[in-house]
């Protein structure tokens, strides 16, 4: 269900691409910059919309690979969570049982 006014990126197959367009055209990341960033620029820079550029840059190839590692890795516990079904019951045991003691914890937790 598309809702009207919304942007779909079906036509990309590539799922690389497909993320590039909608991380480009999402307003949000340009707001935040233009928000975020002019408080490390000096007010009397020479060139002001360079150095944010800069900055802007240097925070996405830092994002680009913080966030590349940890897909990577994800993809490779994952690999080896699948060939070891035995590993994978166990992670879903203790994340049940902290799930389950998380709440009794909450359950009696006194209210102020």
């Amino acid at each position: 269900m598309r809702r009207s006014g919304s942007v779909t990126f079906e036509h990309v197959r590539n799922p690389t691409q497909r993320i590039a367009l909608s991380n480009l055209s999402n307003p949000k990341v340009t707001i935040f910059y233009l928000a975020f960033l002019p408080q490390f620029v000096p007010g009397d820079a020479e060139h002001p919309t360079l150095l944010i550029s800069g900055l802007g840059m240097a925070f996405s190839l830092l994002t680009f690979l913080v966030k590349g590692l940890v897909g990577y890795f994800a993809g490779a516990i994952s690999a080896w969570l699948r060939a070891r079904p035995r590993a994978l019951t166990g992670v879903y045991r203790t994340s049940g049982a902290m799930m389950v003691g998380m709440g009794v914890k909450l359950a009696f937790e006194r209210r102020t």
